[in-house]
């Protein structure tokens, strides 16, 4: 068994509150910006876990295919949570032009 890095202690961390997030927050995606923000979870816990898996595993062609499953998730966080920002601030939905291009 390989020793633990600090580093790799905060990724599991930061991947198990951002699951309690997303438990805590689904009850609720039907709230004003609600799905938005699940999807803004949905895309952190991709993104954290593949940071995670990146950092445990050691061959190279495995370090390739989680940095591409870290990929994924790190390009939509963003959006996610600029569409739930905007929406929670408006206190109504955004409007498709605005969502969806």
């Amino acid at each position: 068994m390989t020793d633990i890095h600090p580093n790799q202690l905060i990724l599991v961390i930061t991947l198990l509150v951002s699951v309690i997030v997303f438990l805590i927050g689904w009850p609720r995606r039907n709230g004003t910006g609600g799905n938005y923000f699940i999807g803004y979870c949905i895309t952190l816990i991709l993104w954290t876990a593949g940071a995670v898996m990146e950092s445990f595993v050691t061959t190279l062609e495995a370090k390739i295919l989680w940095s591409q499953v870290l990929y994924i998730g790190f390009v939509q966080v963003i959006p996610f949570l600029f569409l739930f920002v905007v929406s929670y601030a408006r206190q109504r939905s955004v409007p498709t032009r605005v969502a969806l291009p």
